[in-house]
């Protein structure tokens, strides 16, 4: 690929004069890609050839002569190489280029299209259907958007096509003859943008504008045309538009998504790489796919990412669900990229600081709106200060109206206003909103509540117009809203609502959510209290607002009231009844989480019988506990004949014993270890530990594995037998299949019914909650105890989940997110489960991992009455169980008889007990009968001593083991590493810890591993990086291990040199 700068010498006026400057570029710059999606790339050549057959098209296919005038034209497409296209073909013609949102409802679209006036319509092909309805119902012509043609693929790449009156002839793109027709300030840009009007404002954008703010951007965060951008926000907002910036530095345009993220990387020569929609695994796959693990550099390779603050949460819990090798690998890829940013809402402080730390990327925060797209930034190349949105950018005045009561202050406070070359140049047919929108000097009020740090870094405080609502990266209008709701002269108002108030309340993912305090109507309220119903539910609003708004600005909160607060001149103070609202929604989830034992304890049912065990409370935990310094194992890295590769799964060396640990896994699968167990006996730094982990891996990773030490058993406050007994039912699994009577579906309504408070108090209490569940079959509505909401907290359950609710325990399971909410801005990073088959009612197969001890944590007693003292202090602190031998031997009835009744399957776990010459007699004896149980897990003992006492005795035996419980023990020996495996086995801790150690320094610090012990070499690699850091060195060198060596004693030094001065020491 041609790499090329294509900033034009003289600033170019108009956008037609970008696309003509780019037309005259060599014709090795054409074929430059421009656009990825859908597995193809397309070149600025084809992307202008397509725009000129649009022109064509709209022009009534003279375009020599067209000219639109300035005719508003609708453009509804998927983010693609057809929406850019569409975007230049109407700027070609003479239009102004309109975005539609294809997540609009048809009312919402209508509104749109009758407020621009817009006299066409470009859509592609699959959302033709409602769009020729649509241009039907708003006597607008429709065009069907026509493909962009690869032509790589269909090898014609040798010119000679032809394409209207726009040229395509030997390579060179000639556009000279075409006349575009508009000026400077004549409008190119119409986006539709939430306000404070009630309903969407049409914010103007002039070729001047666009033009200014792409040129600015390219030049501050330095793009060129060796750039790749992945774009994955929508295109109808400003936030979303990557692509057109490029084709428009190639041309000249931009605004936020459709200006940081198209136009001005396009105006720079950069590619786009469109994602269909996000995807955390997406996206992370996209990063490694551009820089593998060898440290190559794909062709390819994605350079540049923006998004908003949800994209990074959403893409750190992706991280924090992967392997640790998967993590280092999506870590490295991204720390690769040159540049990453995030706008649309504020950043929340550990999202950036936990970003950080995984990728090496400090996010480049700015700030801007649709009506200027980006007026402050932190540095490309200088401090990004956390929590601040940099300064302006070159050529941009801001200044601050301060507030009244900080006139005086130092650091002042008040209203952002902003003058700029990109400023808008009105709201449409808004004359009167748009004067307002200014101050008599030309600087557009943002609404913005912002001050400044000691360095004149601009912070934003929030909004000064509570009506703004941003969620996930939508900026909503809580007045568009309401109107929907209850204003009948624009939709039909909704029966049941006499008024409603429209509020953004905290949420940890999304920033904000949209809320709905309602008022119902007296009389639907007395009927549907007659029919014991809710007046109005979650669902019932979701459906009725669903064709009537877009689907990211219906509420998902609603709050029933009996009134609305007002002041003195009866209006709503929406700050303070945010407060309000917020405040007392966390005082509810408090006293819930306070009186569910309360409420419990007050029913008769709890008098439990062990017969009906707390399966339903214990969460799955047969997952592994993995050791730190053996995260390379991977299993013993043996081949289908049982025989050890020497280099595999992590291990290096240790053939026999890796080859009869193969041997014992078997006989585990055989069933044949009944009444036995595994001793490892080696000297120290010979992979005993991995040897049981490895054991554990081929087993499989639903098996359980509790690693302890011997002198474990002396450091608690309970008995030795009783850390044993502990630890030996964690690593016992059992797989419990029940059928049981279930609630199932999606929730499609989620609401906790209010009333005042019982003690006479402020705040309400919650009555009982209304569930929606939907499955394939039909809906039901349940009315459930307040208690339940306690397990929907503990569940993070939200509407759109898919749960499942067990009718006689009341307990809930979070099965996943539906996947009918799969949409175009998805953000969710989580994998998407189908819409449940049957009723909602039914009997269900329930599957669940636990462990004995999970079960006996479940169904202990806590210690501690029931008394309101005593339940404050569980509140208060980590909660206590007391659990005793008579509980286990009836949970170990109950499970044995689950398992003759085939309802559950015992899954033995690895339990590995490390130094065991530490246990005494005691523990021994309970360890002989111990394994003689139906319920034992398969014990492995690991020790470095030869022949020494028993622990606590005068009798000596080999490994400190009694002979008695050595003679039923398979005894496998690891031996001492060679001087190449050790070097082998340091190299693989240096690229697990992401340390680079040259051949000379890993020889000799393998000579200090034959010297001392492999674990005293391991242990110098990470104070040796630092001292290297020190010296100015990312590698290690040998200079650095003998520094680190000099400052270090292993045992056997440390060991000789008290010796040597015994007397100095205290005895």
């Amino acid at each position: 690929m041609t790499v090329s700068s294509f900033y034009i010498a003289s600033a170019p006026a108009t956008l037609m004069e970008v696309v003509r400057a780019i037309a005259r570029q060599e014709p090795a710059v054409h074929e430059n890609v421009a656009i990825r999606a859908d597995q193809k790339s397309y070149s600025y050549k084809e992307l202008i050839s397509t725009a000129q057959q649009i022109s064509d098209l709209l022009c009534g296919g003279d375009a020599l002569t067209g000219n639109l005038g300035g005719a508003r034209i609708g453009i509804v497409a998927k983010p693609s190489a057809e929406f850019v296209a569409g975007i230049i073909g109407v700027w070609l013609s003479g239009g102004v280029a309109v975005p539609l949102a294809t997540s609009y409802p048809e009312v919402e679209l209508l509104y749109v299209i009758d407020n621009s006036d817009i006299s066409a319509i470009l859509s592609t092909e699959e959302h033709s259907e409602l769009m020729q309805s649509v241009a039907n119902k708003s006597s607008s012509k429709f065009f069907h958007l026509p493909s962009v043609v690869n032509i790589s693929s269909e090898n014609n790449r040798n010119g000679h096509s032809q394409n209207g009156n726009g040229k395509i002839h030997e390579d060179r793109i000639y556009l000279d003859d075409i006349i575009g027709g508009s000026s400077e300030e004549d409008p190119a840009l119409i986006l539709y943008t939430s306000g404070t009007t009630g309903k969407p404002k049409g914010v103007v954008h002039t070729h001047k504008s666009i033009i200014s703010q792409v040129q600015t951007l390219a030049k501050a965060w330095e793009y060129t045309s060796a750039d790749k951008f992945l774009h994955c926000l929508p295109l109808h907002h400003i936030l979303e538009n990557i692509f057109i910036m490029s084709i428009l530095n190639v041309y000249g345009i931009h605004v936020h998504g459709l200006f940081n993220g198209l136009m001005a990387p396009l105006y720079a020569g950069s590619s786009v790489e469109f994602l269909p929609k996000f995807s955390v695994r997406g996206v992370w796959q996209r990063w490694r796919e551009s820089y593998p693990t060898d440290g190559s550099k794909a062709d390819d390779a994605i350079t540049v990412f923006t998004g908003v603050p949800t994209i990074y949460a959403r893409l750190i819990q992706g991280y924090n669900a992967m392997d640790p090798e998967l993590q280092q690998v999506s870590a490295s890829a991204a720390n690769n990229l040159r540049l990453m940013m995030c706008g649309s809402s504020a950043l929340p402080l550990p999202v950036m600081q936990e970003w950080e730390a995984i990728t090496g990327h400090r996010l480049l925060e700015r700030y801007g709106m649709t009506e200027f797209v980006m007026a402050l930034s932190n540095p490309l190349k200088g401090e990004r200060k956390p929590g601040t949105v940099g300064k302006p950018f070159p050529g941009i005045q801001v200044k601050i109206i301060a507030d009244e009561e900080s006139e005086n202050d130092k650091n002042v406070m008040g209203e952002l206003c902003v003058k700029s070359p990109s400023l808008f140049k009105e709201y449409w047919k808004l004359p009167e909103i748009t004067k307002e929108s200014f101050t008599d000097d030309g600087f557009f009020k943002t609404g913005d509540a912002v001050t400044t740090d000691e360095d004149g870094y601009y912070i934003i405080l929030g909004r000064t117009n509570a009506d703004i609502i941003k969620a996930g990266g939508y900026k909503l209008s809580a007045l568009e809203i309401e109107s929907v709701i209850i204003e009948a002269k624009h939709f039909l108002q909704h029966p049941a609502i006499l008024e409603c108030c429209v509020l953004g309340l905290p949420d940890n993912d999304y920033g904000e959510i949209v809320g709905a305090i309602v008022v119902p109507h007296a009389d639907a309220k007395k009927k549907r209290d007659q029919e014991s119903k809710p007046v109005l539910s979650l669902e019932e609003l979701t459906i009725w607002a669903k064709d009537k708004i877009a689907p990211y600005k219906i509420p998902t909160k609603l709050i029933l009231w009996e009134k609305l607060p007002r002041n003195a001149m009866g209006k709503v103070n929406k700050k303070e009844l945010k407060k309000l609202v917020v405040s007392e929604t966390r005082v509810l989830s408090l006293l819930v989480v306070a009186l569910c034992p309360l409420l419990q304890s007050a029913k008769p049912e709890t008098v439990r019988e062990m017969e009906k065990m707390k399966i339903e409370e214990v969460q799955s935990t047969t997952k592994k506990q993995r050791v730190a310094t053996h995260t390379h194992i991977k299993g013993l890295g043996l081949e289908a004949s049982g025989k050890a590769s020497r280099f595999a799964a992590g291990f290096v060396g240790q053939v026999e014993a890796r080859e009869a640990s193969g041997l014992v896994v078997d006989m585990i699968r055989q069933k044949k270890m009944a009444g036995r167990a595994l001793l490892l006996a080696g000297p120290p730094g010979t992979g005993k530990t991995a040897l049981a982990l490895g054991i554990s891996q081929e087993l499989g990773t639903k098996v359980p594995f509790c690693p302890m030490v011997g002198s474990e058993v002396y450091s608690s406050e309970v008995k030795k037998t009783e850390v044993l007994m502990e630890n030996f039912r964690r690593a016992i699994g059992l797989r419990i299949k029940e059928n049981k009577e279930v609630y199932e579906g999606e929730v499609t309504e989620l609401t906790p019914e209010e009333t005042e408070s019982v003690s006479g108090g402020y705040g309400k209490s919650i009555s009982h909650v209304i569930i929606g569940l939907k499955t394939v079959k039909g809906t039901k509505q349940l009315k459930l105890d307040p208690t339940i909401y306690d397990a929907l907290i503990k569940e993070k359950v939200a509407v759109g989940d898919v749960i499942y609710i067990e009718a006689n325990s009341g307990a809930v399971k979070r099965v996943g997110r539906s996947d009918a909410f799969a949409t175009e801005f998805d953000l969710e990073a989580e994998e998407y489960v189908p819409l449940p088959k049957g009723e909602v009612h039914k009997k269900k197969e329930i599957v669940q991992d636990v462990t004995l001890h999970d079960l006996d944590a479940a169904n202990a007693r806590p210690q501690g009455g029931q008394d309101i003292l005593s339940l404050m202090g569980q509140m208060m602190k980590p909660r206590k169980t007391e659990i005793t031998d008579k509980l286990r031997q009836e949970i170990n009835k109950v499970v044995n008889r689950y398992i003759d009744e085939g309802v559950a399957e015992l899954v033995p776990g690895v339990l590995f007990i490390d130094e065991v010459h530490m246990l005494d007699m005691e523990c021994f004896s309970y360890l002989n009968r111990a394994l003689e149980s139906s319920l034992s897990p398969i014990v492995i003992f690991a020790t470095n001593r030869g022949i020494c006492n028993v622990r606590g005795t005068d009798m000596s035996s080999p490994h400190g083991i009694p002979v008695d419980l050595l003679d039923r023990l398979v005894i496998i020996r690891t031996q001492i590493y060679g001087p190449a495996e050790m070097i082998q086995i340091l190299a693989i801790r240096a690229q697990v810890e992401e340390l680079v150690v040259d051949d000379e320094s890993l020889a000799f610090l393998g000579d200090i591993g034959q010297r001392t012990s492999l674990r005293h070499a391991v242990q110098l690699l990470s104070p040796a990086s630092i001292v290297a850091k020190m010296n100015g060195r990312d590698n290690i060198c040998k200079a650095d291990l003998e520094e680190v060596c000099s400052l270090y004693l292993d045992a056997k030094s440390s060991a000789k040199l008290l010796q040597e001065q015994q007397e100095k020491y205290i005895s």
